[in-house]
């Protein structure tokens, strides 16, 4: 499934992941996925929602996870079905957009379109906001956001 993402997606999975073992939780939900894109790209997200603030969001987020117990660092974390339900939107997204690649921008987009998926409630504006992200995906600025990592050798952890 993870072929097509670039570098930054990849690596908002593996925030995700790590989050679990540092906030609690026993899958990677979309809240996760969000908390992930919110440590890669702060700005994406800042870009969107304008005055709300990206440390709030993903304060809030923590928050929520309350006294969740706390995955073990070497342990397996499967994908709740909101975040494969938000990772799928995100391919879509970027084959309707017309990206061979699934960057950071349409992780975004796959995170809103899921309207029943807990990140898209975090984001109350969702349904107002999903055009001006569509537009957003065409900004040549934040889709340079997926070109400016270094490559590593955990660009290879998600291939085939």
């Amino acid at each position: 499934m993870f072929d097509r993402f670039t570098f930054p997606a990849r690596r908002v999975i593996l925030f995700a992941r790590s989050g679990l073992t540092q906030h609690g939780g026993a899958r990677i939900d979309s809240d996760a996925l969000l908390w992930g894109l919110l440590r890669e790209a702060p700005e994406l997200v800042e870009a969107l929602l304008g005055a709300e603030s990206p440390d709030a969001l993903r304060q809030a987020i923590v928050t929520d996870r309350g006294d969740a117990e706390k995955l073990p660092p070497q342990s397996d974390a499967p994908l709740a079905r909101d975040a494969y339900k938000a990772l799928s939107l995100a391919e879509e997204e970027a084959r309707r957009l017309g990206s061979k690649s699934v960057g950071l921008v349409h992780l975004l987009l796959g995170l809103l379109a899921d309207r029943d998926g807990s990140a898209s409630r975090r984001l109350t504006v969702a349904a107002a906001v999903m055009e001006q992200a569509r537009a957003l995906a065409r900004d040549p600025a934040l889709l340079a956001l997926d070109d400016r990592a270094e490559r590593s050798d955990l660009g290879n952890l998600f291939s085939g």
